[in-house]
């Protein structure tokens, strides 16, 4: 009811009217995706290889604008090394710590997750 309420409206009739032009310039069908008739691949205005090393120089960028980003993570990373390098030294190498063993790596994956994760603000 509220479907054919709208597609009966004068407002409907107006607005795709006005969207009339956009839709032949971007080769719309009607039913709202690309013509099927068009070629479906994708066409991009630069080449993949320029487009890697735009966002490579933007990364390199980010980092020399905050290089307290950097020290910190190397600083925590460093940290963690020796943390898990102390559990790690007398931990043995029995079947009885295995589940020693595989809580350390769980920990090491969660950390590594949680700080690739936190330093994202700081390249936005």
């Amino acid at each position: 009811p509220i479907l054919d309420a709208w597609n009966k409206s004068e407002a409907k009739s107006i607005l795709d009217e006005s969207l009339a032009p956009l839709a032949d310039s971007l080769k719309l069908s009607a039913e709202g995706g690309r013509d099927p008739s068009e070629d479906s691949s994708a066409h991009f205005r630069i080449p993949q290889t320029t487009m890697t090393w735009i966002l490579t120089k933007r990364i390199f960028l980010n980092t020399l604008r905050n290089p307290a980003v950097v020290w910190l993570r190397l600083a925590m990373y460093i940290a963690l090394s020796i943390l898990i390098g102390t559990v790690w030294l007398q931990i043995g190498d029995s079947a009885e710590v295995i589940n020693d063993i595989v809580g350390v790596l769980f920990f090491i994956a969660a950390f590594m997750v949680f700080m690739s994760i936190s330093v994202l603000p700081a390249f936005l």
